[in-house]
C-alpha cells in the first residue's frame, strides 16, 4: 500500500514532537520541548510560511517533513526548503524515503514551486546518498548560517 503525506493537526503534536525529539538527538541539535511546541503552532497558524507533513501508511504513523516556503531569484522565484525529513528507524531502508521525495516533487510542483532545496550534514552519508539517487545535485556549496 502506498504512504500517503497528510498535514499535521494539533492533536498531533505531541506525537510530533518525539519523532522530532528523536531526530534532533540523532542530529545534535538542542531540542526543547516547549520551544519547540510554540514554533509549530506559529507555522500551523501561519501557512504563507510552510507546512507540516506526516508521512502515514495507512493509520501507522512513518515519519513527519517540515516544509517551508521562500523565494529566490538564483531559484527563479517560489522554492521550498526540506528544512526537517525524519523517517522512525523501523522504516528506513525500505524505498520510503524515495517515496517520500517523489510523492513532494509532484505536491510542490502543485504549488508553483520550482526548486527543493535540503542541508545534510556532513556524517549522514546514507541520508546524501538517499537524496543524489533522487535527484538532488550537490552543487559544492556551505551553507552558512548567522544567528540574528
Amino acid at each position: 500500500m502506498p504512504i500517503t503525506l497528510k498535514k499535521l493537526e494539533l492533536s498531533e503534536i505531541d506525537n510530533l514532537l518525539q519523532m522530532m525529539n528523536e531526530f534532533y538527538i540523532f542530529e545534535n541539535i538542542p531540542f526543547v520541548y516547549d520551544e519547540m511546541k510554540q514554533l509549530i503552532m506559529e507555522l500551523l497558524n501561519n501557512t504563507i510560511y510552510g507546512e507540516i507533513l506526516l508521512i502515514k501508511l495507512d493509520d501507522i504513523i512513518l515519519g513527519y517533513v517540515v516544509l517551508t516556503k521562500g523565494y529566490s531569484l538564483e531559484y527563479k522565484g517560489i522554492f521550498y526548503l526540506l528544512d526537517e525529513f525524519f523517517i522512525k528507524q523501523d522504516f528506513r531502508s525500505k524505498g520510503y524515503g524515495t517515496s517520500v521525495i517523489n510523492y513532494l516533487k509532484y505536491y510542490l510542483s502543485k504549488k508553483n514551486a520550482n526548486y527543493l532545496l535540503l542541508e545534510v550534514d556532513n556524517f549522514n552519508n546514507r541520508a546524501y546518498q538517499l537524496y543524489i539517487r533522487n535527484g538532488f545535485i550537490d552543487k559544492d556549496r556551505k551553507f552558512l548560517r548567522c544567528k540574528i
